[in-house]
C-alpha cells in the first residue's frame, strides 16, 4: 500500500487547513516511516514545512514527491515556491515549466513562473505569464494583483488598464 488511508488523509488535510502546521509535520513525519513512498504525505510534508519556515525540509518532501510521481505538475510548482524563497530563480523556473509541459492549463503555475521571472528581473516574461494565468482562470485573484503590482512599478500602467484590472476584480468579488 503506497498511501495511508482515504480517511487518514483528509483528516491530515483538515488539520493542515486549521492551521496545525507543527502537528502536521510531526504526524507525517511519522507517516512516512510506514508509507515512503506516498506523494501526498510528502506533499503535505513539504507543504507544512513551507508554512513553518523550514525551507530545506520542504525542498527535500518536493522533491521526493516529485520523484516518486514524475508527471505531479502540483509538486513541481510547490518545489518552485520554495526554490524561489530560497534564490533559486533557475531551478524555480525549470521546474515551473515542467509543471506546465505536464499541466498546460495550470494557472497557478503560470502565476509563480511570473512572480519567479519578476523576481529575475525579468517583467515583460512575467506580465506574459500572469497574462497567460487569467486567460486560463479569470476568477484567480493572484495575476491580477501581481500584474497590477508589476505595471505600477515600471511604470507600465496607465488609468483605462488600472480601470480594467479593477474592474475585473470587482467582478471576480461580486460574482
Amino acid at each position: 500500500m503506497l498511501e495511508p488511508a482515504k480517511e487518514t488523509r483528509q483528516a491530515l488535510l483538515k488539520l493542515y487547513n486549521e492551521g496545525d502546521a507543527n502537528f502536521v509535520s510531526t504526524k507525517v513525519e511519522e507517516l512516512l516511516k510506514s508509507f515512503p513512498k506516498s506523494c501526498f504525505l510528502w506533499n503535505i510534508f513539504g507543504a507544512t514545512n513551507l508554512k513553518i519556515g523550514s525551507l530545506d525540509k520542504a525542498e527535500k518532501a518536493y522533491r521526493s514527491a516529485v520523484q516518486i510521481a514524475p508527471k505531479f505538475a502540483e509538486g513541481y510548482n510547490n518545489l518552485s515556491v520554495v526554490l524561489k524563497d530560497k534564490g533559486a530563480l533557475n531551478e524555480a523556473e525549470k521546474f515551473l515549466r515542467k509543471a506546465i509541459e505536464i499541466r498546460p492549463e495550470f494557472a497557478e503555475a503560470y502565476n509563480n513562473l511570473g512572480n519567479v521571472l519578476n523576481a529575475g528581473g525579468r517583467s515583460d516574461q512575467a506580465s506574459r505569464a500572469y497574462e497567460k494565468a487569467i486567460e486560463i482562470l479569470p476568477t484567480f485573484t493572484d495575476p491580477y494583483i501581481s500584474l497590477g503590482k508589476l505595471n505600477e512599478v515600471s511604470g507600465n500602467i496607465d488609468q483605462l488598464t488600472l480601470d480594467y484590472m479593477l474592474n475585473q476584480l470587482l467582478n471576480l468579488v461580486l460574482t
